[in-house]
């Protein structure tokens, strides 16, 4: 694969020569071939990795879900530590050994994984047709036909149940009975700061998660409401009108009260432009290349694309490249239309300079005309806000105008659509009809960040519960631990206030190191993927501390009332709690 990947670049330079004057002339010279495997088409078939990368960031967050929990099963364990240190003690004084006890605790651990696992399956079976309805895909698990896949949950269910239960396995399995048995001390004193450093983990891939699932919702709200250069509302898209039909198919919209325009080109925004022209500059220097167009004389007027300076192409005779009839060829010379990118990247200082100006344009490797501006257009995206606007020219070619737009009455939609029909069938009887909605169109450019915002918010709810699950645990669990504590500190005369705002502040410093830790880790992932998008919203402090105080306040609603039941109860009662 490598040896035939090596050979592409000089297969594209033997079969497409450059220009008499050494220029790399036509549009074919942006061409670049490349190779992919027949099990890669899915994902890497158009010669990116978008599609790839947001699959394997979706399982990184599973998989840092799945570490949050396994942290949760972490620290509950070692919360029960005291609890169980006698049970331990006892059963190594009437003669367990420390495989007896290394198999007893990972045997707990393993069997509720598995147990676990056996909830997950039927919890996926029950989503999956919510999943491929959200998706728009169809993905089916039938464990009892894929003995491999079954073999492969089998094994992370284990090894999850290893993982979980290997520190409090291996703590009980070195304890030494005297030191329980004959201590005043407690045996999970000094676990202390491994819980608060696991809650700190915790807390940190949900803040970091709440961070990116927020600012990746901003970023497709801007992109969807960014000003596109044109008009995409009320506008339909109708395929395959390149043949001597188009014409009267054309005329047969325009005659329909419910059609406002009708307007063609070869490639239509969304979809991208396939023709790079090269053109010398003003000053002369080397070519560059820019985005080639063929149109119809109402493509600006349809998609309302505003003049900068100058005049819109039309059915002129000067204006057309390239007549319809059979076998016509190209002419010497013709009218052109410019974006305001390629004016400023032509060397002219406004738009009125472009015009009447005559710029020799290649259209291919062997076809060279001199294109006279006539007009220069506002820029407008042709591609996704992923993409920066391009400079172009705009031409008519009607051998090559295939897409033909319609802009249709908003207000009588449906009658629109079936005059689209009704005059296809007229037209073109023995063709089925295909056309497109440019809103949907747009819409559908932004549909994988949108649904990566959509799973990401839930994955974000998933994360955040399970953190605060174990939060609650270990607020029980460090409650009961101060309870004589807290009884000592009332009778020396702690008010309520004093309490809550004791035990507050202890689960207030992981939640504030989790934040710290948490920030950049968010930053330099939201910044890699924004850095993917042309026109991007900016990272900036305030949502991160919102974030963060959001998730200190979660924390604080999760202890609270442990917090005020411990701070309310009767001195008396904690001074003799055992």
């Amino acid at each position: 694969m490598s040896l035939i990947r090596a050979e592409l670049p000089a297969i594209v330079d033997r079969h497409l020569p450059k220009g008499q004057d050494g220029m790399e002339t036509g549009r074919d010279w942006s061409m670049t071939l490349s190779l992919v495997p027949i099990e890669g088409v899915h994902l890497y078939g158009n010669g990116e990795n978008g599609d790839a990368d947001v699959l394997y960031g979706f399982l990184a967050v599973a998989v840092l879900i799945l570490l949050i929990a396994v942290v949760n099963f972490l620290n509950l364990s070692m919360a029960r530590t005291a609890h169980r240190a006698r049970e331990v003690s006892m059963r190594k004084v009437l003669g367990a050994n420390r495989s007896q006890i290394l198999q007893q605790f990972l045997g707990e651990s393993v069997l509720l994984a598995l147990v676990s696992l056996m909830i997950a399956l039927a919890l996926v079976e029950l989503a999956l047709p919510y999943y491929n309805a959200f998706l728009s895909s169809l993905v089916q698990m039938n464990l009892l036909e894929d003995p491999a896949l079954l073999a492969a949950l089998l094994a992370l269910g284990i090894g999850v149940g290893l993982s979980a239960g290997s520190m409090h396995a291996t703590y009980f399995a070195l304890l030494r009975p005297r030191d329980v048995l004959y201590s005043n001390t407690s045996p999970d004193a000094g676990t202390t700061r491994l819980r608060a450093g696991l809650v700190v983990a915790q807390f940190s891939i949900s803040v970091a998660l709440m961070i990116i699932a927020f600012f990746v919702n901003q970023q497709t709200e801007y992109a969807r409401q960014l000003d596109l250069g044109f008009s995409a509302d009320n506008l339909i898209v109708v395929s395959g009108t390149n043949g001597s039909q188009s014409e009267t198919f054309k005329q047969r919209l325009l005659a329909s009260p419910f059609v406002e325009a009708v307007g063609r080109s070869s490639d239509v925004p969304t979809e991208g432009s396939e023709d790079r022209l090269h053109i010398r500059p003003l000053d002369g220097g080397e070519p560059v290349m820019l985005d080639g167009l063929p149109t119809g004389p109402d493509f600006f007027s349809v998609y309302r694309i505003p003049l900068l300076a100058g005049r819109y192409l039309t059915d002129a005779e000067a204006d057309i490249l390239r007549k319809r009839e059979e076998n016509a060829s190209y002419r010497p010379d013709a009218n052109i239309v410019i974006n305001a990118m390629a004016a400023k990247l032509l060397g002219f200082e406004t738009p009125d300079a472009a015009v009447g100006q005559i710029m020799p344009t290649d259209l291919s490797s062997t076809l060279r005309v001199n294109a006279t501006i006539v007009g220069v257009v506002e820029d407008f995206h042709f591609d996704s806000a992923r993409d920066v606007i391009r400079p172009g020219i705009y031409y008519i070619d009607q051998m090559r105008q295939s897409d033909m737009t319609v802009r249709i009455n908003g207000g009588n939609r449906d009658a629109a659509i079936n005059s689209v029909e009704q005059a296809w069938r007229e037209t073109f009887p023995d063709t089925l009809l295909s056309y497109r909605v440019m809103e949907d169109m747009v819409e559908q450019q932004y549909q994988s960040e949108a649904r990566l915002s959509d799973v990401l918010l839930m994955f974000t709810i998933l994360a955040v519960t399970i953190s605060c699950m174990g939060l609650y645990g270990l607020a029980s669990f460090t409650a009961e631990r101060r309870t004589k504590e807290i009884g000592i500190r009332k009778v020396l005369g702690a008010r309520l206030g004093d309490i809550l705002k004791l035990l507050l502040w202890q689960f207030s410093k992981p939640i504030l190191l989790a934040n710290l830790l948490a920030w950049p880790a968010a930053f330099y992932f939201l910044n890699d993927w924004l850095n993917g998008f042309a026109y991007r919203i900016e990272l900036d402090l305030l949502p991160f501390a919102s974030i963060g105080a959001a998730a200190l306040a979660i924390g604080w609603m999760t202890v609270i009332g442990h917090a005020y039941l411990v701070a309310r109860a009767n001195p008396i009662k904690a001074l003799r709690h055992e």
